[in-house]
């Protein structure tokens, strides 16, 4: 290979070399430009849900407030049948 071949080649390297880190340049800022605009979307998200969240959020409350009443009822509702069925049996030990 002469100089001037070895010369060319290693121009030709340097050129491709220098147009692929153009690329990643170009890359890296499109990819921070993306990740800024996908944190500000998160930030408003989380300062502002959506309509939606806030009703799901709410009937989540509501089925919490139920449930815990519905146990309360049912609690009383198992405590008064112990107690009818301790007293027929005390009735029948009775007889």
């Amino acid at each position: 290979m002469t100089p001037e071949e070895r010369s060319a080649k290693i121009d030709a390297q340097i050129a491709q070399n220098a147009a692929d880190i153009r690329r990643l340049i170009v890359d890296s800022h499109t990819l921070l430009r993306r990740t800024e605009r996908l944190a500000k979307s998160k930030k408003n998200l989380q300062r502002n849900p959506p309509a939606s969240q806030k009703e799901v959020s709410k009937d989540v409350k509501r089925l919490r407030a139920d449930q815990a009443a519905s146990r309360k009822k049912l609690r009383k509702l198992v405590e008064r049948v112990d107690r009818f069925l301790s007293k027929r049996r005390k009735n029948r030990t009775k007889e």
